[in-house]
């Protein structure tokens, strides 16, 4: 019997889009500029990708079905025989092969494409992508994968012209660092900005960061310790830096302060107060429950093939379990093998004013409102840094504790009630 695998499905499809878009006058953009040509290219690499696993969690499933009865040995093979393996390895590498052939004509198809280049709702999509993703997207060298970079008014800002704002108003940095899957747009709550506000207010100078939350927060604390170095090394004046923090861009402010304290790093001394905002210093449910996922499925066979899909989320988001903020934290662990709790403690920075604030969803308080549902991602003892352990309490003072109730995590960046809160302390 022959058989043919699969030889040329898709015919010459990928060569006549190139050929259909070729001829067209392009914008002034080249391709490497173009916003829409990365995203329409980034986005053919991603699909490539998931068909890919979604293909390697078919064949597993159907070598499970097709094993039943058989020894245990074979049943613990993962792929397919004869024809069967024949056909998912052929959709494999007829996939990839038709995502290469499409990156040329998807390249001249962006600069056709009259996009709306960094508006507020494609960095929306890309940042959500970038916190469920972003390490994969960073590994695959995709230009959807955000770096790191100081920003004003949605725009990116480079060192020297920032430094230069920062001189002439004496060194006083108001630095706004955003939580997973968000960015800089998202501190502005219809008329109100946390960070905008509290500037005017004091006489600061607003620089908000934009990064990908998806990769290790530890890696994004040493990127921001380097950043800051570089910054302050540019200025004319003593930096003076004030830190406003959202969720994980807590992790991310407390991860920059510890690798700054390990290599003496001269920006330090000039951070002077760090407010968290619904920061998990000590993980998230949400995230202990996923690596519940983690260890429940691969338990049977018929499940085992969708344990691939729990572990697609991100370092950025498995770093959340505990709230790992060193590489030590991660560095000789499986992140998605079920381990307890080993990261090194790391008290809150020495000589810096800090501040926790917690919400609560509920408008009566209970340990079910308190300690399970919290503000609907971020217990109250984790946002507050309180943990029954003493070498991981982070022993905020009374005074710089403070509970928005009611209210849910995202509600802390509109909340009035808590801008007045940090006014008084930044203030103080």
């Amino acid at each position: 019997m022959r058989v043919s695998i699969l030889s040329d499905p898709f015919g010459p499809w990928p060569f006549a889009v190139e050929a259909a878009v070729s001829n067209v006058e392009p914008n002034n953009k080249t391709a490497s500029d173009n916003d829409a040509s990365r995203d329409l290219q980034a986005s053919s690499r991603l699909t490539i990708d998931a068909i890919i696993a979604v293909s390697e969690i078919v064949e597993s499933m159907h070598h499970t079905i097709a094993t039943l009865g058989l020894t245990p040995q074979a049943a613990e093979q993962r792929q397919t025989r004869g024809i069967s393996r024949l056909v998912y390895r052929s959709i494999r590498s007829t996939t990839q092969w038709v995502g290469k052939q499409l990156d040329k004509p998807l390249a001249k198809l962006g600069q056709l494409i009259d996009a709306q280049d960094r508006s507020p709702q494609r960095e929306r999509l890309v940042s959500i992508l970038n916190g469920v993703l972003g390490d994969h997207l960073e590994a695959r060298d995709s230009p959807l994968a955000i770096r790191m970079q100081w920003r004003q008014q949605g725009e990116a800002v480079d060192e020297t012209a920032l430094a230069a704002q920062l001189d002439a108003n004496q060194g006083r940095m108001l630095l706004m660092i955003h939580g997973l899957c968000m960015n800089d747009h998202l501190w502005q709550q219809e008329t109100h900005n946390h960070g905008l506000a509290l500037a005017e207010a004091l006489g600061m100078t607003p620089v908000y960061l934009f990064y990908n939350t998806g990769r290790h927060i530890s890696d994004n604390g040493q990127q921001l310790n380097e950043m800051l170095g570089t910054l302050s090394s540019q200025m004319m004046v003593p930096l003076q830096l004030q830190i406003v923090s959202h969720s994980m861009g807590g992790l991310v402010a407390r991860s920059a302060a510890y690798y700054g304290k390990k290599h003496s790093a001269d920006w330090l001394a000039s951070l002077q107060k760090i407010a968290f905002l619904g920061t998990p210093h000590h993980g998230a449910l949400l995230e202990k429950g996923g690596n519940l996922v983690d260890t429940v499925l691969p338990k049977s066979p018929y499940s085992a093939p969708f344990a691939r899909l729990a572990k697609l989320r991100s370092c950025g988001i498995t770093d959340l379990r505990y709230g790992h903020i060193t590489e030590h934290d991660w560095s000789s662990t499986d992140r998605f093998q079920f381990n307890l709790d080993q990261r090194l403690s790391v008290p809150l920075t020495s000589g810096v004013e800090c501040y926790a604030v917690a919400a609560v969803c509920s408008e009566r308080s209970s340990f079910r409102t308190e300690q399970i549902v919290g503000d609907g991602l971020v217990t109250l003892n984790s946002a507050l840094g309180r943990h029954r352990l003493p070498k991981y309490d982070l022993a905020f003072p009374s005074s710089g504790c403070w509970i928005a109730q009611p209210c849910g995590h995202n509600g802390l960046l509109s909340s009035r009630s808590v801008y007045a809160q940090l006014l008084q302390w930044f203030n103080s």
